[in-house]
C-alpha cells in the first residue's frame, strides 16, 4: 500500500479502523494519537507531503458504542495532531442506539446536532448523508458565529 500512496500526489485519509476482537479496552483516545503518530511518521520518513495527510478516527469500526461517544467528546485532542480531521458519524449505529430509532430523518437531524459540536471543536471534515441540512445548518450558525 506504502508503494501506492507514495507513487500518487493525491491526499491520504489516515483511518482507524481495527477488528472487533481488537477493541481497545483502555483509553481511545490515547489509542488513537498512539496510531496516528506511529503511521503519519511511517509516512513521512518515507517522503509523503505532511500537508496531504487527514486522519479519520473511524467512528464504528472496532470501537464500543462508549468508545464513539468518547470520541466525539474529545475530538479536539486530536486537534494536538497538527492534521486535518475527518469524522464521519452520520446516521452510524452508535447514533440509532442513542436517539432509540432508524429513521433516517430523525438520524439526519442527530447528525447534525452532533455536526455542530464537531465543526465547534476543530473539526476540518464531515462525511455526511444529507448535505442540504448540512449546508442549511452551516449558513445559519454563520450568522451567529
Amino acid at each position: 500500500m506504502m508503494n501506492v500512496v507514495l507513487k500518487h500526489t493525491c491526499p491520504i485519509v489516515l483511518g482507524h479502523a481495527i477488528s472487533v476482537e481488537h477493541i481497545p479496552t483502555y483509553d481511545v483516545i490515547d489509542e488513537l494519537i498512539d496510531y496516528f503518530v506511529k503511521q503519519t511518521s511511517l509516512l513521512i520518513s518515507n517522503g509523503f507531503d505532511k500537508t496531504k495527510i487527514i486522519l479519520d478516527p473511524c467512528l464504528g469500526f472496532g470501537k464500543t458504542f462508549e468508545q464513539n461517544c468518547e470520541i466525539i467528546r474529545r475530538v479536539n485532542e486530536l486537534k494536538s495532531l497538527k492534521y486535518p480531521i475527518l469524522v464521519g458519524h452520520s446516521r452510524k449505529s452508535f447514533l440509532q442506539k442513542l436517539i432509540n430509532t432508524k429513521d433516517n430523518d430523525l438520524l439526519d437531524n442527530a447528525t447534525v446536532s452532533i455536526s455542530q459540536y464537531l465543526i465547534s471543536n476543530g473539526v476540518d471534515i464531515l462525511r455526511v448523508h444529507n448535505v442540504k441540512k448540512h449546508s442549511d445548518m452551516t449558513k445559519l450558525s454563520g450568522l451567529f458565529i
